[in-house]
């Protein structure tokens, strides 16, 4: 099935063969001024689409004078932890000069999903990246979660160039997966939100996903008190960001040498910024991220549409 609809300006669709080459080129564009990443790598949407229970209607274009301006997909959740189920849609992605084919894109995807899927509950990230995505997300009935409101997710960035942190980083170690995986596993949970098992299955195939260059623990008698994989940020096209993934720590004693060590890392290998994800129970670190140095790059929150309001 290929949905298909034309308003004043644009053409909409869904997904056809082909697609994910042209959308992996204008991600590349979209994002070049971003702090993080487009969508998805031309392989993860390879690897997505050639999945048996891929549907194509959950990728959806916009089109102006037969040209791919704008795109977004969404994902249906069905674990057990989301009750009701719920759908996510990913904020469109689009060029500069067509930021006005997000609505469309969007409502396209709400008629998708509720008509056609049976959806009752869709949610969408708004970001201070897209400064118009609150008011297009309003204007499409969607509105702000209690639960992971605007402010729920902080990007922050160190500029590397500043030079290392003062800090000493002797206790901290490379994770040894026969030794801490399991370990690391169960405190993941806290950024993934996922069970242990999800975590423990997944955090080596993101860390090799992302092309992790660094995988770091801190441990205070026998315990694991911090942790974290560092990889390159190369979805926006810049070569010189490099992102924290999964950061934890019991106390901002125990953040400071792993930041630390995550900044020497990140000089040595090259890249020029520092990119942290700071999220859910880490925003209690956000004076130690401010006292270290980083700067504030992009806020983000869920916004959410019911069918029963």
């Amino acid at each position: 099935m290929n949905n298909y609809q034309e308003d004043s300006k644009f053409v909409v669709r869904t997904y056809r063969s082909g697609d994910e080459l042209t959308e992996a080129k204008k991600s590349l564009q979209i994002a070049k001024n971003w702090v993080w990443p487009a969508l998805h790598s031309l392989k993860e949407v390879q690897s997505q689409i050639s999945e048996p229970d891929f549907d194509s209607r959950s990728r959806i274009y916009a089109f102006h004078n037969e040209r791919m301006v704008a795109f977004t997909e969404f994902v249906l959740y069905d674990e057990a932890r989301f009750k009701p189920k719920r759908a996510l849609l990913f904020y469109p992605r689009c060029l500069p000069e067509f930021h006005d084919a997000a609505e469309p894109l969007i409502l396209k995807a709400r008629e998708i999903l509720h008509r056609e899927l049976n959806q009752k509950r869709i949610q969408m990230q708004v970001t201070t990246m897209i400064p118009e995505s609150i008011e297009v997300a309003q204007r499409c009935k969607f509105y702000e979660t209690e639960d992971r409101p605007m402010g729920y997710k902080i990007y922050y960035t160190y500029d590397l160039t500043q030079g290392e942190l003062k800090i000493n980083t002797d206790m901290v170690e490379d994770l040894v997966p026969s030794r801490d995986l399991d370990e690391v596993a169960r405190v993941a949970w806290i950024w993934y939100k996922q069970p242990v098992d999800w975590c423990r299955e997944n955090l080596l195939k993101h860390a090799e996903q992302y092309d992790s260059f660094a995988h770091l623990v801190v441990r205070h008698k026998n315990e694991i008190i911090a942790a974290c994989f560092i990889a390159p940020n190369y979805y926006t096209g810049k070569e010189t960001i490099a992102a924290l993934f999964y950061q934890y720590a019991l106390t901002p004693e125990a953040l400071r040498p792993l930041i630390a060590e995550a900044v020497k890392r990140s000089r040595k290998a090259g890249f020029k910024t520092l990119v942290v994800d700071v999220i859910y129970d880490h925003l209690c670190f956000a004076p130690t991220y401010n006292a270290l140095g980083f700067k504030k790059a992009a806020t983000m929150g869920i916004y959410e549409w019911r069918a029963d309001k």
